[in-house]
């Protein structure tokens, strides 16, 4: 029970306090006492936690210690290390034997130490494991269109997100993309990266249909889609709350034809197969912003993971049949089970679906952190002192890994435990279902960007 009463207590009690002195410094006291109860409660509550057990840090356990001491593996790397030292990362030559298909997570998109480590990890999978094969959680169609310009005039500011090829972490990954054409770039999301392409995205079709002596003068309200794409974009609910049924209705009627059509003429192509999904793809993601308006609805979300696994499936399977994969991710799409924070009736996750197709074909990594380091030296966002990441701190532990895999049955990590690896939430799952290895970075940082470049790069691509 100590252990559960450390700096959260100390935190809860002072925002209770806090909270009711703000409460009772109203002009009208009576208001003041009315509306404060529940401070009240929360500080008495507060009071008696920290009475009976004081502010104190959780005791390591000898039998986890000795399990941190035995299977977390420490990684000799710094931030200042160049992106082209990468042989320390030779742990993985073991693991990802026979495996074709690997998940790359994130905590946070924005993590620039993940970000560094996740471009020298790709490096080194490339030159000694021969992965050659790079999908990224991009629009499908967007990363179809950055290719159409040839590997010296990629321009992933079309296509990617901007803290993945425009921060100081990832620049020199896209440089070694450029010198090194025999690696395939691809994306595999329904949702669009780039607002800005419509009538790009428009002519591609137009081209490709004019191949079957189609035109998307049949599809007005298609055509009407792509030329309002930055506005229908910019904002997540526009659909939802701005246009009329009438109007959504005609939308969704002409994308189906439209999917009809390509289906009826189709010659079984990878282009055909490319515009087949990419069309489904839209339709279901607007249909579903209609229907679930809240952005982190479950069923939204589900349906977004199943499009995505599904596109993925079909990139390894069709388009890069027997080609060594690596899928760069947010870490909630690769967890590879069900899990007890969530709703499994109403979310499937892209990493489960894939599990259950690729099987052992696929291996997890997951990134994880402490806490967030600022420009200052300080540090924000710490994890629960209950947590995996928080004992690692304690020890000092900068990079490390944990492999789930090579654990014994009864062991402590095994079982559920505290960690931040879903967005930086302390949460309590059995984490070892959900990837084969956990990478530890203890202070994360947020990615610089190099504002310059990215203006270059944007100007470039209009």
């Amino acid at each position: 029970m100590k252990e559960g009463c450390s700096r959260e207590y100390f935190s809860f009690l002072a925002a209770s306090f806090f909270s009711y002195l703000k409460l009772k410094a109203m002009k009208n006291f009576r208001v003041a006492i009315r509306r404060s109860y529940l401070s009240v409660i929360l500080l008495l509550l507060g009071l008696v936690c920290y009475l009976l057990y004081p502010l104190e840090i959780p005791a390591l356990s000898s039998e986890s210690a000795i399990e941190i001491d035995r299977y977390v593996h420490s990684v000799p790397c710094t931030v200042q290390m160049p992106d082209t030292a990468t042989d320390f990362l030779c742990f993985l030559d073991e693991e990802l034997k026979n495996k074709q298909i690997l998940l790359l997570g994130e905590q946070l998109h924005q993590d620039g130490a993940t970000l560094q480590m996740k471009t020298r990890m790709v490096r080194y999978l490339h030159e000694k494991l021969g992965y050659n094969v790079i999908l990224y959680e991009t629009g499908l169609y967007d990363m179809y269109l950055m290719n159409q310009d040839g590997r010296q005039r990629m321009n992933p500011s079309k296509a990617v997100w901007t803290f993945w090829w425009g921060s100081n972490e990832t620049k020199s990954l896209w440089e070694y993309y450029r010198s090194h054409p025999s690696i395939a770039l691809d994306g595999f999301d329904c949702q669009l990266t780039n607002y800005g392409q419509g009538r790009k995205h428009m002519e591609s079709v137009e081209k490709y249909l004019n191949g079957y002596s189609s035109s998307l003068s049949d599809f007005p309200y298609v055509q009407r889609f792509f030329l309002q794409m930055s506005e229908f974009n910019g904002n997540w609910n526009y659909f939802g709350y701005r246009l009329d049924r009438m109007l959504k209705d005609s939308i969704v009627q002409d994308f189906n034809k439209l999917e009809n059509r390509i289906h009826e003429e189709s010659r079984y192509s990878v282009e055909d197969g490319l515009h087949q999904r990419y069309i489904a793809g839209l339709k279901l993601r607007y249909e579903s912003i209609w229907k679930y308006r809240n952005v982190g609805d479950l069923t939204r979300m589900n349906l977004r993971d199943s499009i995505m696994a599904d596109n993925l499936t079909w990139l390894v399977d069709s388009v890069y049949k027997d080609q060594k994969v690596i899928v760069w991710c947010a870490n909630v799409h690769v967890f590879n089970r069900g899990r007890m924070q969530v709703d499994s009736t109403r979310f499937t996750s892209m990493g489960q679906r894939l599990k259950i197709h690729f099987g052992d074909r696929m291996y997890t990594i997951a990134f994880t952190s402490y806490a967030r380091r600022n420009t200052d030296g300080g540090i924000r966002d710490p994890l629960s002192t209950l947590s995996l990441e928080y004992l690692l701190h304690r020890r000092k532990v900068g990079f490390a890994y944990l492999n789930f895999n090579e654990l014994p049955v009864d062991s402590r990590w095994r079982q559920a435990f505290i960690s931040g690896l879903d967005q930086g939430a302390s949460l309590s799952e059995v984490w070892s279902e959900q990837m084969d290895m956990l990478f530890y970075i203890d202070l994360n940082y947020d990615v610089y960007y190099d504002k310059t470049f990215i203006n270059k790069m944007y100007k470039w691509a209009k």
